[in-house]
């Protein structure tokens, strides 16, 4: 696949916080949900959270609020969390702030800027979430 063939040399080396080490292989394994899984999501008509909403098969976008909100992602049986708003001087949740649930975090130090080129997490970040959507789901 040729999006496989872009590697460090081809991207600008991002500053990533991580509680654990980024050592995510390509995964082959991971299978498209079926289409009647994806026609739920679209067709459901479930009416927004306001804070978080699933856009894929256990893949969830959220606010501030859902990621401070332990409870919440306890009961949604949240595994792993991006924040593409790391850092102290944004949402600085940090993998210390969910040391007391079984969450695993990557953290990306982005500006809320629309100059900020975010493109150059978007590789690393999609390999983090495949390999996320891979592990067994534990709750």
């Amino acid at each position: 696949m040729a999006f496989d063939l872009l590697c460090k040399d081809d991207l600008l080396r991002p500053r990533i916080r991580s509680a654990s080490s980024l050592t995510l292989r390509s995964q082959s394994n991971y299978q498209t949900p079926p289409l009647t899984e994806l026609q739920r999501l679209l067709w459901a008509h479930q009416p927004s959270t306001g804070h978080v909403n699933e856009v894929w098969p256990n893949l969830y976008v959220g606010d501030l609020f859902t990621a401070r909100d332990k409870e919440q992602l306890r009961r949604m049986g949240i595994t792993h969390i991006v924040n593409a708003a790391a850092g102290r001087f944004h949402i600085d949740t940090g993998a210390k702030f969910y040391r007391d649930l079984p969450v695993d975090y990557y953290g990306i130090e982005a500006d809320d800027d629309p100059h900020f080129d975010l493109s150059i997490y978007f590789y690393q970040a999609a390999r983090y979430i495949r390999a996320a959507l891979n592990s067994p789901r534990e709750y």
